[in-house]
C-alpha cells in the first residue's frame, strides 16, 4: 500500500511538473509572438540599470508628457497623442514593467516612478519646464512629480485622477453597501491568478483569454496591442496595486507646488462605464469621486475644471478631444508667458 501511494506521488509530480513546463512555454513564445507582431513605438533608454520606453512627436515647446492609468502604457494615449503631436512636441511613456519598458528593481510607488521619469526626461534631454498630463492613478504621479521638481512643470492637466481621501471615503462607503463574502473556491481562484507563478506557466494568460478580459472599454483598433502587452510575464508580475495607498500618502505629504500653476481637472460625466443605468450604490459611489475631484480643482488658484459628459472613467478613448482640447490651451498658455518672457 505504501508502495502505491509513493509510487502516485511521484506520478502526480512529474505530472505537475509536465503541465508547468508546457504552460511556461506556452507563455514565453506566446509573449514573443507578441512582441514581434508589436514592435515599441518608441525608443527604449536606459535609466541606470532598466530601460523605459518613451514615444515621442511632434516638434517644438513646450513638452508634453502623457503618464496612463494604472497597469496601462504609452498606447492608453494614442487617440490623443496623435492630434497633440500636431501643435506641440508630445511623449508618452511606459512606467517600468509595463507596456515596452523593463522592470525595476524599486517599488511600484509614486515617489519611484517619479524618479525614474525625471531621469528619463534628463536622458532624452527633454527641455522643461514641461506641461504633464495624468490619467487615473497617473494623476498622482504628474502631482507628486509637481510638487518635487517645481520648476521643470508648467502646469498639469489631469484625466479623471486619482486624490488622496477617495480610498479612506470609499472604504466607509463600502460598509453601507455590503457584498457577499467570496466563497472558499472564490478564494482559492483569486489566490492563484493573483501569483507570479500563475503568471509564469500562463494560467492568468489562459485564463484572461477565456473571459475576454481586458474589458470591451478598449477601443477595437488598440483592443490586440493592449491586451497583447497587459499578458506579458512582466505586466502580469508588476504589482502598482499594492503600492498605491503609499503613492497616496507621498503625494498628499509632498508641498503642493499647483498654487499658481496652471490646472486643468477633467471629470468623468458618466455615473458607471457600462451601458446599464447606475444602481444607488454606483450613484453614492460617483458622488463621492465627484466631491475628490473637485478638491483636486482646488489645488491652484489658476483652475479650470472640465466634465467630459459622454465619458465614463476612460475618458482618453471614449473623448480624447476634451483632453486635447485642454492641452492646446495649456500650450498656448505656455507660449504667451514665453514669448512675452523673451520680448
Amino acid at each position: 500500500m505504501f508502495k502505491n501511494g509513493k509510487k502516485m506521488l511521484i506520478i502526480s509530480m512529474a505530472v505537475i511538473m509536465a503541465l508547468a513546463s508546457i504552460g511556461t512555454s506556452y507563455q514565453y513564445i506566446a509573449t514573443k509572438i507578441d512582441d514581434y507582431r508589436y514592435p515599441a513605438p518608441g525608443k527604449m533608454v536606459d535609466v541606470g540599470g532598466f530601460k523605459l520606453h518613451i514615444n515621442c512627436s511632434g516638434t517644438g515647446n513646450p513638452t508634453v508628457i502623457l503618464d496612463a492609468g494604472m497597469g496601462l502604457f504609452s498606447t492608453n494615449w494614442t487617440f490623443v497623442q496623435k492630434e497633440v503631436e500636431q501643435f506641440a512636441h508630445v511623449c508618452s511613456y511606459d512606467r517600468a514593467g509595463l507596456g515596452w519598458s523593463e522592470k525595476s528593481p524599486n517599488p511600484r510607488t509614486s515617489a519611484f516612478i517619479v524618479e525614474e521619469l525625471h531621469t528619463l526626461l534628463q536622458n532624452i534631454h527633454a527641455q522643461p519646464p514641461y506641461i504633464l498630463v495624468g490619467h487615473s492613478s497617473g494623476g498622482i504621479n504628474m502631482r507628486l512629480y509637481a510638487n518635487t521638481y517645481p520648476n521643470d512643470v508648467f502646469g498639469v492637466v489631469l484625466v479623471d485622477s486619482s486624490q488622496e481621501k477617495q480610498i479612506e471615503r470609499f472604504e466607509a462607503l463600502a460598509q453601507r453597501f455590503p457584498r457577499p463574502k467570496p466563497t472558499i473556491v472564490e478564494r482559492i481562484k483569486n489566490y492563484i491568478l493573483e501569483s507570479d507563478i500563475a503568471a509564469y506557466i500562463g494560467i492568468t494568460r489562459l485564463y484572461l483569454k477565456s473571459q475576454d478580459a481586458p474589458p470591451s472599454a478598449f477601443p477595437k483598433q488598440l483592443r490586440d496591442v493592449l491586451i497583447a502587452k497587459i499578458l506579458t510575464t512582466k505586466s502580469l508580475t508588476t504589482d502598482e496595486g499594492t503600492p498605491f495607498k503609499e503613492s497616496l500618502k507621498q503625494v498628499e505629504q509632498s508641498h503642493n507646488t499647483l498654487e499658481n500653476k496652471p490646472l486643468i481637472v477633467i471629470t468623468a460625466g458618466k455615473k458607471n462605464d457600462g451601458p446599464e443605468e447606475p444602481t444607488k450604490e454606483m450613484e453614492e459611489f460617483a458622488n463621492v469621486w465627484f466631491i475628490c475631484q473637485k478638491e483636486l480643482a482646488q489645488q491652484s488658484q489658476e483652475c479650470k475644471q472640465i466634465t467630459a459628459q459622454q465619458s465614463g472613467h476612460m475618458i482618453p478613448f471614449e473623448q480624447p478631444e476634451i483632453i486635447v482640447d485642454a492641452i492646446r490651451e495649456m500650450v498656448n498658455e505656455y507660449r504667451k508667458v514665453y514669448s512675452h518672457a523673451t520680448q
